[in-house]
């Protein structure tokens, strides 16, 4: 999408206004109920009634009459959505839980506000230009990262909208609109139920608007997912297939659907073009990379109206603290390293800037960084980019959800991810007796290229790194 709001006090044509430019299959439900008018861009889902629409969440969204009571409505919808909320002469843009529609936002010369989903719209509409020296200083100091960090990008006044944030449309301000009060403690147990409820309740409700398709890997996600899915032979399951994937991701999807049903088919995704390169830098303003992108192709091939995704659930696990070693994180430079930045100026001071914008809510810096960054940045121009083959949806997208995790005993959400997995075993009993990420073919060539020189090492690990190679070059 790309919306232009004109002037001061935005005024929508089509109720919640300026002007509104849609990509193809890109939803839009409006409703107005007083004052209020809302346009929700996307699929919502609501996984405790699961046979709402998106006008039934719109027209209930509407009703709130307040930016509080909307952020209180929408707390525990899912799918991938945001929307634009006018009451009287306030307006707003608000994300889903973790931005999986993101937004690029520019105050313009004359004082307006445009938005887009991502930078290169911006600069193609409004001849906003790329900054190249900060582009080329990133790109030197960018280390492992493959996204640009929190709210910085390399176009001239181009910020990006982070999760839990809203966009005020009036003023250009942002606010944060999560976490405003400490997380109260749940019982591993109870979350895990919980959580159990509303993956089920997200994927019925994804179910009842058309078919769903699902990747298998043997990962905690997509195992769980497996899991929600409740009836697996009403998923069309696929794995994708390649010499450079591990063993496990062969073997162990193969044994979930002999052991629990469905019919699973293997997808070789097309060669690694480099117009296909161009085409996803062109996708997510060159500001995103990932070695596996040549994949996302393979994600349309089942033909299914969605495609499930495990994105965002790394939130309730822990990501940059896997071993519970519950070490805390005091400036800007831990928190840049353990997004795997190096310690560049500019991305120092966008860290220092986040910190400072924390709220006190008891939350570990180290799980809304995850949130915040990682799914609001990099994960949301993966799932844009892939919306070029298919339309994915997270299920883990939901704030109730991940709060609930969040809730849970910190080592619970660590390895080796008891509260996951707990999720797994209530959904479909007996699905974590197959190994997680590990076969012992795999183990033993681990073991082997470790014996291996460490010049020989590094050769192939750059020579992996150029068969996948990443969109920035």
């Amino acid at each position: 999408f790309h919306v232009e709001l004109q002037g001061g006090r935005p005024q929508m044509a089509a109720g919640a206004g300026g002007n509104l430019r849609l990509g193809p299959g890109l939803a839009c439900s409006e409703a107005a109920s007083g004052t209020t008018q809302v346009t929700l861009l996307g699929d919502a889902l609501d996984p405790l009634d699961c046979a709402r629409s998106n006008a039934d969440i719109a027209t209930a969204l509407a009703a709130a009459h307040s930016f509080e009571g909307f952020e209180s409505a929408a707390h525990a919808l899912g799918g991938r959505w945001l929307a634009i909320v006018r009451i009287g002469p306030a307006a707003r843009v608000y994300l889903d839980a973790c931005g999986s529609r993101p937004v690029y936002w520019v105050r313009l010369a004359a004082g307006d506000i445009a938005l887009a989903s991502q930078p290169g719209l911006l600069a193609a509409a409004h001849g906003i230009d790329r900054l190249p020296a900060l582009d080329a200083e990133f790109r030197q100091f960018r280390r492992f990262a493959n996204s640009w960090p929190l709210e910085l990008t390399p176009y001239r006044g181009v910020q990006a909208l982070l999760p839990n944030h809203c966009l005020d449309l009036v003023d250009g301000t942002v606010h944060r609109v999560w976490p405003r009060a400490a997380l109260q403690p749940v019982a591993e147990e109870d979350a895990a139920a919980e959580i159990a409820r509303l993956l089920r309740g997200t994927i019925d409700a994804l179910r009842l608007r058309g078919s769903l398709a699902l990747a298998l890997t043997a990962g905690h996600d997509s195992r769980t997912l497996y899991a929600a899915a409740g009836a697996p032979q009403s998923l069309r399951l696929f794995r994708i297939d390649g010499g450079h994937l591990p063993a496990y991701d062969r073997s162990v999807p193969h044994a979930l659907v002999r052991r629990f049903g469905g019919s699973l088919i293997d997808v070789r995704p097309p060669p690694n073009t480099p117009a296909l390169r161009a085409a996803l830098r062109a996708a997510t303003g060159g500001i995103w990379s990932d070695p596996g992108a040549y994949m996302l192709p393979a994600f349309g091939a089942t033909g299914a109206d969605y495609v499930l995704v495990g994105h965002h659930a790394e939130v309730a696990r822990r990501f940059y603290d896997k071993s519970g070693s519950g070490a805390r994180v005091h400036d800007a430079a831990s928190l840049a390293a353990a997004a795997r930045f190096a310690p560049h100026p500019r991305v120092l001071a966008a860290f220092e800037a986040w910190q400072r914008a924390l709220p006190a809510c008891g939350i570990d810096p180290l799980d809304l960084l995850y949130w915040e960054h990682r799914a609001g940045n990099w994960a949301a121009l993966l799932l844009t980019a892939a919306d070029a083959f298919c339309r994915p949806i997270p299920p883990f997208n939901n704030r109730r959800l991940l709060s609930i995790a969040l809730s849970a005993p910190r080592q619970a959400r660590c390895q080796p991810y008891r509260l996951q997995r707990r999720v797994c075993e209530i959904l479909l009993p007996g699905s974590t007796e197959l190994p997680f990420n590990f076969s012992r073919r795999d183990a033993f060539k681990s073991r082997m290229l470790g014996m291996l020189p460490w010049r020989l090492q590094r050769r192939l690990d750059r020579a992996a790194a150029a068969e996948a190679a990443t969109l920035w070059d």
